[in-house]
């Protein structure tokens, strides 16, 4: 078997003689094995046989696997923070929210104020409380005014939580959604 049957056997992926002798070229033309094609050419006839048992023990596995299509790329993540609902309220004056577990610690508020007639003279005070010692964890809104809104995120160990509204002289609504990671996989360009 010659060197260029040897290294045509790499690219074949079936019988077609003429497959062969495409994929022979086409693995010729490649720039870091033309060199190797080239010295094995030079070689006598007595140090053939040992060059091809050299061939296949050592260099030949690394020239198949250079003709091989390789792994795929690897997949894309792309990692994004989904909100579920966890609860809503309205009203006017003060109150307290029922307890609520966070399994992530992250929560996002949205909340909005209504002058009752008042103009200037209402206030809105909203905070997150540990449902277990009822310290207060965050300030999510503290408004003086008319009318408002705004959103807060607030970033705690996951536990249960209630949320508390000091309010006079406005109508207030607030909801509580809860942040939890999602990773998406992109599919692979084909």
């Amino acid at each position: 078997m010659s060197v260029h049957e040897t290294l045509c056997e790499c690219g074949r992926r079936d019988d077609d003689p003429q497959e062969c002798k495409d994929d022979a070229v086409t693995f010729h033309a490649n720039p870091r094995i033309r060199p190797i094609v080239d010295w094995l050419n030079t070689m006598s006839a007595d140090t053939l046989p040992m060059t091809r048992r050299l061939l296949a023990a050592g260099i030949l596995p690394l020239l198949v696997s250079a003709c091989s299509s390789g792994t795929p790329p690897p997949t894309k993540h792309a990692e994004t923070i989904v909100w579920r609902p966890v609860g809503a309220w309205s009203g006017q004056g003060n109150r307290l929210t029922e307890a609520f577990v966070s399994d992530t610690g992250t929560l996002r508020f949205r909340w909005e104020t209504r002058s009752r007639g008042n103009e200037g003279r209402g206030r809105f005070r909203l905070t997150l409380n540990s449902g277990v010692s009822g310290r207060v964890i965050a300030t999510v809104a503290d408004e003086k005014g008319g009318e408002g809104s705004g959103q807060s995120i607030v970033r705690d160990d996951p536990r249960m939580y209630y949320a508390t509204v000091e309010s006079a002289d406005l109508d207030w609504r607030f909801g509580i959604e809860e942040g939890v990671r999602w990773t998406v996989d992109e599919p692979r360009a084909k």
